[in-house]
C-alpha cells in the first residue's frame, strides 16, 4: 500500500453503508441525507449512511457521497457527487482541497478521481448556524472519466447493502 493511502494517514475516512435509489432515468448508489432543496441529480429519499471515522480537514459533516448512473440503452458511465458541510470561515480552504486530485483507498484498492467538473459552495442556514456546503462532482461524460472512476462506481453498485471503509487523500 502506498504511503499516501495508508488508512492511518487518511485525511478523511468514513464507513459507507451503500444504499440505492432508482428514479425515472437514473440510479444512485451510496449515501445521501434528505434533499430539502429538490436538487436535480440527487436522491429523493434518504439512502445509505456514512460514519466519519477520521477527519483532518475542515469538513464538518458528510451529507452525501454517491455515484449516479444514467439509464440509457448504451449504458452511460458513472458520475460522482460528494456533498459536505463546513463553517463559512473554512470554505476557501476546503474548496481549494476539493479542487485537487482525490485519492481513495477501499479494501486495499486505490482509485484516483481526477476529472472534477465542479466544486461549488452553497450557503445555507441550519438550526441558526451558518454553514457552507461543498459540492464536488465528476461529470458523467465519457471523455472525463478514467478507468478508476468506472471501477469505483461499479464497486458501489455491486455492494448495495454492504458497508465499506473509504480513505481519502488529496494531491
Amino acid at each position: 500500500m502506498s504511503e499516501v493511502n495508508k488508512l492511518d494517514d487518511c485525511m478523511v475516512s468514513f464507513d459507507l453503508t451503500i444504499g440505492e435509489e432508482q428514479q425515472k432515468d437514473s440510479i444512485f448508489f451510496g449515501s445521501a441525507k434528505n434533499n430539502d432543496n429538490n436538487e436535480p441529480d440527487y436522491p429523493k429519499s434518504v439512502i445509505g449512511s456514512t460514519i466519519l471515522i477520521n477527519n483532518k480537514t475542515d469538513i464538518k459533516e458528510v451529507l452525501a457521497f454517491y455515484c449516479i448512473r444514467e439509464i440509457t440503452e448504451s449504458g452511460s458511465p458513472f458520475g460522482f457527487l460528494w456533498h459536505v458541510s463546513s463553517s463559512k470561515d473554512n470554505v476557501k480552504n476546503l474548496m481549494s482541497l476539493f479542487e485537487k486530485d482525490l485519492h481513495i483507498m477501499v479494501d486495499d484498492m486505490p482509485y484516483i478521481l481526477n476529472h472534477i467538473s465542479e466544486v461549488r459552495a452553497v450557503s445555507t442556514e441550519v438550526t441558526g448556524i451558518s454553514e457552507v456546503s461543498i459540492i464536488f462532482s465528476i461529470a458523467d461524460y465519457p471523455e472525463g472519466l478514467t478507468g478508476d472512476q468506472q471501477k469505483l462506481g461499479a464497486l458501489l453498485a455491486q455492494n448495495v447493502g454492504n458497508t465499506l471503509r473509504f480513505c481519502f487523500n488529496w494531491k
